[in-house]
């Protein structure tokens, strides 16, 4: 564990920035590690995608102020259920795993939201539409972030919050909550 945080670490340029990700890292590994594990379903799997969303969050650390706010939070456990997703479809092209990727994410987020209605709802959406809804609307991101963290274009952004929205609402309706 000592070797690993020493990688990441020399991945850091200022001695403000390396403080800022030891308290990010402290704060928030496990609650990653579990939103990893909950999508991979393997604790080795989990860990490189842990390790990887761990890289890309010191590509913006810049973004991030408090440590502790809900936006930090949000953002983090985000990239990592977007990273190890992109691991598990990775894994699903090379025929290494047979994970039923619904079930797989619909059990993790579960752990991390609040179980009313609306958050039920957004949990069963399609998952690029969730993730960029949370980001959006939960973590405040704005569209250009949303691309650049995804790594997906602003008109794909906006396109798959859209289509979220949409499905949200219907779904809403369905349930006699929004009219």
């Amino acid at each position: 564990r000592m070797y690993e945080m020493f990688l990441f670490l020399m991945a850091i340029d200022t001695p403000e920035d390396k403080s800022k990700f030891e308290k990010l890292y402290g704060k928030y590994k496990e609650i990653m590690y579990y939103a990893a594990l909950g999508v991979l379903k393997d604790k080795y799997q989990a860990e490189d995608a842990l390790s990887q969303a761990l890289f890309k969050i010191i590509d913006h650390l810049d973004k991030i102020g408090d440590i502790a706010s809900q936006k930090t939070k949000g953002f983090v456990i985000t990239v990592t259920e977007h990273t190890a997703i992109d691991c598990y479809r990775k894994l699903k092209r090379e025929n290494l795993a047979e994970i039923n990727e619904w079930e797989a994410y619909s059990q993790d987020t579960q752990e991390f939201e609040t179980g009313n209605e609306v958050e039920d709802c957004i949990n069963s959406l399609p998952i690029n539409y969730a993730v960029v809804l949370r980001l959006r609307y939960s973590a405040g991101y704005s569209d250009e972030e949303i691309a650049e963290i995804l790594g997906i274009t602003k008109e794909n952004v906006r396109t798959r919050a859209k289509r979220g929205k949409q499905k949200l609402g219907q779904m809403l309706q369905e349930r006699g909550i929004w009219y």
